[in-house]
Order: C-alpha cells, then structure tokens, then sequence
C-alpha cells in the first residue's frame, strides 16, 4: 500500500511541475497575442457592374424545383464606407422555384478603417427573392496581404437589384485587426 501512495504522489509531484511549466510559459504568450488584436465594426456599401462573365447550363428552367438552374459568374465591386476599394468575386448559383442561392469567393483590394490596406478574402453565401437578398460572409485570414494579412471575422450581406443587372448592397461585420 505504501508503494502505490509513493507512486500517486510522485505522479502528482510530476503533473504540478508540467502544469507550473505550461502555466508559466503559456499564459503569458496567450495575454500577449489577446493585446495584439482589436475588433472592429464596420459597414460598406457596394456597386457590382454587370457580371465579367456568365455561364448558364443548358436546360435553365429558373422558375422549376431544384436542379433548377446553374449559374457561375464572375464580376467586380467598388466599396465605399468603411471598406474602400475594389473586388474580384466568383459565384456559383442555384436558380429554383423562383429563388436565388449564391455561393461565392471574393477578395478585397482596399483600406478597411482601423486595420489597414491591402486585401483580404472572403466566402459568402445569399439567397435572393425577387429584388432583395440577404446573406453572410466570413474572411478567410489566411489570404490577407498588407495590412489586412491577419484579418478574420464575419458579418451580414444585404444585396438590391437594380434594373440594369447591376446590383448594390450593405456589408455589416465585425473583423479581428492586429493592433
């Protein structure tokens, strides 16, 4: 019965030094990397052109139940606001019963108020009833250059058509920046 006590306090003398060990060199790493970043809440608005280019599978039937129609498209944006600058997108899209499903890429070339410049990328996802759409995105960190390099966060897509095909919308998101 001694051995065994011998061998639990030995066992938790070795898992108090790990833990002072990993407390000591982790935390203070921990505290530092929290103090190099700030959340920032932004808004942009967006004018897209009429799309750069546009594939449409044959057979389209837009207004039937899925398969519906397939769509992939690519285009442009000019941003204004707290996002100012310009992007590249390219989306893949579901037209069935009426409605609209964009997935899509894009990467922003810019300043973003209170993180920098250079670009950063994001997905996104929309559905679209007759004119109106609403959706999400969220920055892939990993693809930012420049000042935009560690960027991440996520926020919410409002889109409105016009009648000449372009389109317009508001980005509302909260993005992590390093200080």
């Amino acid at each position: 019965m001694l051995k065994s006590d011998a061998g639990w306090a030995r066992r938790g003398l070795w898992a108090v030094v790990i833990l002072v060990l990993c407390a000591g060199g982790l935390l203070p790493a921990v505290a530092g990397a929290v103090g190099l970043t700030k959340t920032v809440t932004l808004t942009g608005h967006w004018v897209d052109g009429p799309d750069d280019t546009t594939y449409i599978v044959p057979g389209c039937r837009a207004q039937a139940p899925p398969p519906g129609c397939r769509v992939v498209n690519t285009g442009h944006s000019r941003y204004t606001g707290d996002w100012a600058g310009s992007s590249r997108w390219q989306n893949g899209i579901l037209i069935a019963s009426g409605t609209i499903y964009v997935q899509g890429i894009e990467t922003f070339t810019g300043r973003v108020r209170g993180c920098g410049t250079g670009t950063m990328t994001w997905t996104m996802s929309l559905v679209i009833r007759g004119s109106r759409g609403a959706g999400t995105f969220s920055v892939i960190p990993a693809l930012g250059t420049g000042g935009l390099r560690h960027v991440s966060g996520a926020g919410t897509l409002r889109l409105h058509f016009n009648q000449d095909t372009s389109n317009n919308g508001l980005q509302r998101g909260q993005l992590h920046c390093r200080r």
